[in-house]
């Protein structure tokens, strides 16, 4: 075997070798995307068990439920004391939202929260603070808060 034969055979072992590892690469890369969406996912819906939660204390839930029969009754302290709540929640559904929107939620979980939000928005307190703090989000989804089906909220 001459020089020209084993430096052929060396750059097609080095060819292979190359793709190989780019293959390995990919694959890598890929197995990591599909970890960061399942991370997204979860602190998803960490901050959105824990908006909720807010609604299971005593306290928020009686000023809720005043909300929903006269919200115009509410004194400053339960206004301020409940936006901060909804305000809470909303910034979970956005980032849900954008989320969604980079493919790193999917679909099913997103129908999910989805139908919540829709139920949620079709309520007073929820409309008000809408109203009152809908220039604080992202545009995109202040666009998509205007166009959403709202569903009646049940309780029961």
């Amino acid at each position: 075997m001459d020089i020209s034969t084993a430096a052929l055979i060396a750059e097609i072992i080095g060819a292979i070798s190359l793709v190989i590892s780019l293959i390995y690469l990919a694959m890598q890369v890929r197995a990591q995307n599909s970890e960061a969406r399942i991370a997204a996912m979860h602190d998803i819906f960490v901050g959105y068990r824990e908006s909720l939660a807010d609604f299971a204390d005593p306290v928020s839930a009686i000023l809720f439920d005043k909300s929903l029969e006269d919200y115009d009754s509410l004194t400053r302290v339960e206004s301020i004391r409940l936006i901060a709540i909804i305000g809470r929640c909303f910034r979970v559904w956005e980032e849900a939202f954008m989320q969604h929107q980079a493919s790193r939620l999917n679909e099913r979980m997103w129908q999910s929260m989805l139908r919540q939000f829709q139920g949620y928005m079709a309520t007073a307190p929820f409309q008000k603070t809408w109203e009152l703090r809908r220039d604080y989000f992202d545009p995109e989804f202040a666009a998509f808060v205007k166009g959403l089906e709202k569903t009646d909220y049940r309780f029961q």
